[in-house]
């Protein structure tokens, strides 16, 4: 990684009346705040800063430098008096590895370092020198990178905001506020929200009829890794569904990330099990006796009509009582169960500091939306999440009706197959059954879904009981089908046994449709040797055994 210009890196000749104010970019920037000497003072100012949290931790920056030093150029300012760390400002470029000249002369996005992994972004200081700094420290950045965009995601709630006011800032920012729902442990009505209420209770004790449940906090790095593997795909599976996205499996220098978090000891995790299957768990950052609801929370799909996630929270809110915590951060977002738990509120802020005009005004026509929505009683986040998923899955179709006028309007069905082709097929014998792993493998070839909209329909299938067959090679998946049980409640319909259905084949193995089936049939009669097996199609049912 390379260092910006010497007469932006190394500004030792600007002094204010509490010191040295310096910018540190690149891996100058690296080398100085993973000097042990260096960190013990910034954990000092962190211990002393009333508004720092876990996320300007020397512990969670670094972490996060290191992780994704491939992904983020990093930005340090610090302020000395001598030698005593006086305040610190740690920021990043988003962005794959480009010359240093480049970096300077572009629109670039400066945000907070963590990125979106850091929920709160903000200076760190001592108490009387926040304004000042915070100042020094903007202006020295924008010296450095004249045409970007400094972008904090949430400013906690006692930061100083003085200086924006007072300066030239004041009508080149974008301030937002956010209300924040906090569980406060010290407050009597903390005991009610973590309390298992009938509802709760009735799912837990369904539970406790199909295996031992427990409760665990993961102690080791061992056990951690351990268990990653299994949280990660259960994680990139739900934010698949929710947002399009797979953290884990599209950066695999998240993991890296957690497991240093962990071991740098700013990581608490727990997992709520079923015999020894995950089927709830949360990674939270903690530090300064808060812990937030920032890092990870899962719930295994098999179990969703039990709310495993709400079960393993409930128990997490409990236990975190029990080690002392003071304060549990429900993170701002709006979302009903933070509300429901929240003992009291305060306000931290989202800040835009920019001199592009036209990217201001995005931002304050975001902001009014954002009220306006809120004055509606509607959740901002889910509006615009509801705004992007239209707009891709209407990309999606035009795209489709570019590449295949014909198909377009024909429904997926299952390839036309008959029963004796089948039992005359070779069968593919690398079958596996209920792999969430393999879905996240699926891609846009063969078939109208995007993968939105396929991993969405997996998830409604998965939560009401059913299960599937896949076949998943180097990464690809290759082929998936439903299974149907006669036995349960919402196969009104289908025949005596069980029923393939809602196939998807990628279409370089087409041809070996018969292969998959005879090989699901095998896993089928090795696990309940007697029953019916049909094929569900465009023209009914056909039965392969």
């Amino acid at each position: 990684m390379q260092d910006l210009v010497s007469e932006y890196t190394f500004t030792f000749e600007k002094v204010e009346k509490n010191g040295k104010v310096v910018l540190l970019t690149g891996q100058t920037a690296l080398d100085m705040i993973v000097e042990s000497g260096f960190v013990n003072k910034w954990a000092r100012l962190i211990e002393s800063c009333p508004w720092a949290t876990a996320f300007q931790s020397p512990q969670f920056v670094n972490s996060w430098y290191k992780a994704y030093a491939n992904d983020a150029f990093p930005i340090v300012v610090i302020q000395m008096d001598g030698s005593k760390l006086k305040g610190i400002l740690t920021m990043a470029i988003l962005t794959s590895k480009k010359s240093e000249d480049l970096l300077r002369r572009k629109n670039v996005k400066i945000m907070g370092a963590g990125g979106f992994d850091a929920e709160y972004q903000t200076w760190v200081t001592s108490e009387d020198g926040g304004n000042e700094f915070a100042l020094h420290a903007i202006r020295q950045i924008k010296a450095a990178f004249p045409k970007g965009n400094l972008m904090f995601r949430f400013i906690p709630a006692d930061a100083p905001m003085d200086w924006l006011e007072q300066s030239e800032w004041r009508k080149k920012s974008v301030l937002q506020p956010h209300k924040r729902p906090l569980l406060r442990y010290d407050n009597p009505n903390s005991k009610k929200a973590f309390k298992i209420n009938k509802q709760y209770k009735t799912k837990l004790n369904r539970l406790k009829r199909v295996g031992k449940v427990s409760f665990e906090k993961v102690e080791s790095l061992e056990r951690f890794k351990e268990v990653l593997d299994d949280l990660a795909v259960q994680y990139d599976f739900r934010q698949g569904v929710m947002f399009n996205k797979n953290q884990f499996k599209d950066y695999p220098a998240r993991k890296d990330f957690m497991l240093d978090m962990f071991n740098q000891g700013v990581l608490h995790v727990t997992l709520l099990k079923l015999d020894e299957h995950i089927i709830g768990s949360m990674g939270a950052v903690f530090g300064k006796d808060w812990v937030h609801l920032q890092g990870f929370n899962t719930h295994s799909p098999f179990y969703a009509k039990h709310s495993p996630g709400i079960l393993h929270f409930l128990h997490l809110g409990n236990h975190l009582a029990e080690e002392g915590f003071e304060v549990f951060d429900l993170t701002p977002g709006g979302d009903k169960y933070k509300e429901k738990m929240a003992t009291s509120h305060d306000t931290v802020y989202s800040l835009i500091l920019t001199d592009n005009f036209v990217f201001r005004m995005k931002r304050l026509l975001k902001k009014q939306l954002h009220a306006y929505w809120e004055k509606k009683g509607l959740r901002p986040m889910s509006v615009e999440m509801n705004f992007i998923k239209k707009a891709y899955l209407l990309s999606h179709r035009f795209d489709l009706l570019k590449k295949d006028k014909l198909n377009f309007f024909k429904k997926n069905t299952s390839p036309a197959v008959q029963s004796s082709q089948v039992k005359l097929a070779d069968p593919i014998n690398d079958i596996k059954k209920n792999q969430i792993k393999d879905l996240l493998c699926f891609e846009e070839l063969g078939t109208q879904y995007s993968r939105w909209e396929y991993l969405q329909t997996a998830m409604s299938k998965l939560e009401e009981g059913q299960e599937l067959f896949t076949w998943c090679e180097n990464g690809m998946l290759l082929a998936s089908i439903w299974i149907m049980d006669s036995n349960e409640k919402h196969a009104k319909g289908y025949p005596d046994g069980y029923t393939l259905k809602d196939v998807y084949l990628h279409p370089d193995i087409k041809t070996q449709f018969p292969s998959f089936l005879r090989g699901c049939v095998n896993h089928l009669q090795g696990d309940n040797p007697g029953r019916n097996i049909y094929l569900s199609t465009a023209n009914g049912f056909e039965a392969l055994a």
